[in-house]
This record gives structure tokens, C-alpha cells and sequence, in this order.
């Protein structure tokens, strides 16, 4: 709700890099230039961000169950 839309900056591409060379301005496509990786400009829009670095907690557990002492049952969440 209170995320800004772009909270790591954004880039932009145009399409000039993807036109025809014989025939500027014809067409091109700004797709085409995102896949080579040819960026027109680049903004970032926080540089003071201090949510970029916290604290991820998880937990793992297994257990194993014998119910007769044939049939064991290894239970994992």
C-alpha cells in the first residue's frame, strides 16, 4: 500500500537502437532493445532505502516415527 511503484529506479528503452539504419525513424522496437540489453536512460528514485537489508527467519523440521517396528513414517513440513 505505502510501496512506491518503482522502489529501485526504472530504465528505459527506446527503439532507435532496433531501427533501420537506411530508413531512420521508420520503426523499430522498444521490446527488440530491452532483449539486447541496451538501455536509452536510467533513474533511480531512492538512494536511502534501509529496506533492502533485513533480517529473513525460516525453520526446517523432520522427524521420523516408527509406528510398528516394520513401518517407520518420516514426516517433513
Amino acid at each position: 500500500m505505502f510501496e512506491p511503484a518503482a522502489p529501485r529506479g526504472t530504465l528505459s528503452f527506446g527503439s532507435d537502437f532496433t531501427d533501420n539504419p537506411a530508413s531512420p525513424t521508420s520503426g523499430g522496437e522498444a521490446y527488440a532493445t530491452f532483449l539486447l540489453g541496451v538501455p536509452d536512460a536510467g533513474e533511480l528514485t531512492s538512494l536511502h532505502t534501509v529496506d533492502y537489508h533485513r533480517p529473513v527467519y525460516g525453520f526446517y523440521a523432520e522427524d521420523d516415527i516408527r509406528a510398528t517396528p516394520r513401518l517407520t513414517l518420516n514426516l517433513e513440513p
